[in-house]
């Protein structure tokens, strides 16, 4: 009969012998490797970058459209001050976003044009 413990030693047995068997290919070299790695390094930085400029845009579009709620939705001076006051938020939250992705864009081109120089 075969139960859960037996399963279990299964795929731990597997997990384990193709743990072993990683890295051990003999046609690897260090130059490769450290190419790997930095092409996993500006991968990681790429995609940093990008969550980075999507949560500027998230936020600057939920103030936006929430200060554009405000504005609409309720009448008195007050909401439409903090209506106003959101959608200015909103609107830097956008402008600093993209302005900080040019920047970021700049930089990494240049860290990367100086890494493979040399």
């Amino acid at each position: 009969m075969f139960d859960v413990c037996d399963e279990t030693r299964f795929r731990v047995g597997v997990e384990l012998s193709t743990m072993a068997d990683f890295g051990t290919d003999p046609s690897d070299d260090a130059s490769a490797s450290a190419t790997s790695h930095r092409d996993l390094a500006v991968e990681r930085t790429r995609l940093a970058r990008e969550r980075t400029t999507l949560a500027h845009v998230r936020t600057g579009f939920s103030s936006f459209l929430f200060g554009v709620a405000l504005y609409r939705l309720f009448v008195g001076d007050a909401t439409d001050t903090l209506g106003l006051l959101f959608v200015g938020i909103g609107m830097f939250f956008l402008v600093t976003g993209g302005a900080s992705y040019l920047s970021s864009r700049r930089r990494l081109r240049r860290v990367l044009s100086e890494l493979e120089g040399r």
